[in-house]
């Protein structure tokens, strides 16, 4: 974030947003994977008068069961993204899905 309006914790385990530093350029929404925050429209706009850190999104950091890298999860899934595409693929193209 350009203007520091998204935060996270030490553990990088939870997302803050506060909205009196947001400029509206939604570069987070492009690089974000999608749903994975909230849309910055939601905001009311009371809160840019009392600045605070707003929790968007917590989530755990897991180690993938297949190819052994971290990612983030909010649904407690096993494989990371990657590796859940290569399955659904493998199970298409044995006839498994």
């Amino acid at each position: 974030c350009p203007s520091d309006a998204l935060s996270s914790d030490k553990k990088k385990s939870k997302i803050f947003f506060n909205p009196f530093f947001c400029i509206k350029c939604k570069l987070c929404e492009d690089v974000c994977e999608t749903n994975s925050i909230f849309s910055i429209e939601n905001f009311d706009i009371f809160e840019l008068l009392k600045p605070a850190n707003k929790e968007l999104i917590s989530f755990s950091i897991i180690r993938c069961h297949e190819c052994n890298n971290f990612f983030t999860s909010i649904d407690g899934a096993k494989l990371c993204k990657r590796c859940q595409i290569e399955e659904e693929e493998a199970l298409k193209l044995w006839g498994l899905a």
